[in-house]
């Protein structure tokens, strides 16, 4: 079994980074809200609070360091293994039609016998060797690659693969999670937007939706405390 590292982007990975980050943080702050006298275990409400935040921080501490630790493609006699940190996808390789990489755009593309694709994210250097592996476990598998005398070819090959299903699909668990932790969704978007645009998708959107959320509780929170003070100052003067 042959491992090929996952190619983070910058971005991507920079993002990782700020969600450590985060995850530090929030375990620190809650730390500190626990133990000040005026604040600790006084309500329900704060109590609550720490729960979440907690667990959200250790959500970030789980997730995010996987991905920069155990981002990698591993390919066997029978499948092509894409650990994203402690998610793992399968691709057999009996259901692979061809790979194709377009030169122009320096992508390598996995071609499927139902129309749906992905793209392989490694070092292009590695293309070669990668290509080599699954071709050999599967001789039927047609690989070939665009020339410079095949731009125009390579560019709607690539349009119309863009336009086809990804290996890939909209993951209501994934909006679930990112509904709750927008910070997650948005880098968990950065990072498969380009090989798992629908998955991707669905952790963009529940992200914004739980971005959108979080600051309508939070008006209508400081709007009920302003009433509630109002209320209560009213009230005193009577």
């Amino acid at each position: 079994m042959k491992s090929y590292t996952f190619k983070l982007s910058k971005l991507a990975f920079a993002g990782c980074i700020v969600g450590i980050l985060l995850g530090i943080g929030g375990i620190a702050f809650t730390i500190y809200r626990m133990l000040a006298p005026s604040l600790g275990f006084s309500s329900p409400q704060l109590i609550i609070q720490h729960i979440v935040i907690i667990i959200a921080s250790l959500l970030a501490l789980v997730i995010f360091p996987a991905i920069l630790i155990h981002s990698v493609y591993k390919v066997t006699d029978k499948e092509i293994i894409l650990w994203f940190g402690i998610i793992k996808s399968t691709f057999l390789l009996k259901d692979i039609e061809s790979v194709h990489l377009f030169t122009k755009t320096n992508k390598l593309v996995v071609y499927f016998k139902d129309d749906r694709y992905t793209v392989i994210v490694v070092k292009p250097e590695w293309y070669n060797e990668f290509v080599k592996d699954i071709c050999n476990a599967n001789k039927d598998i047609r690989y070939d690659d665009s020339t410079p005398d095949s731009d125009d070819s390579d560019v709607r090959q690539e349009n119309q693969a863009n336009s086809s299903q990804t290996q890939d699909a909209r993951n209501a668990g994934f909006a679930f999670l990112c509904f709750l932790f927008p910070i997650v969704g948005l880098i968990l978007y950065l990072i498969w937007k380009d090989t798992l645009p629908l998955r991707a998708k669905s952790c963009g959107k529940g992200a914004i939706i739980g971005v959108i959320v979080e600051v309508v509780i939070f008006i209508i929170c400081i709007v009920i405390i302003i009433a509630t003070a109002g209320a209560a100052g009213a009230w005193i003067y009577y």
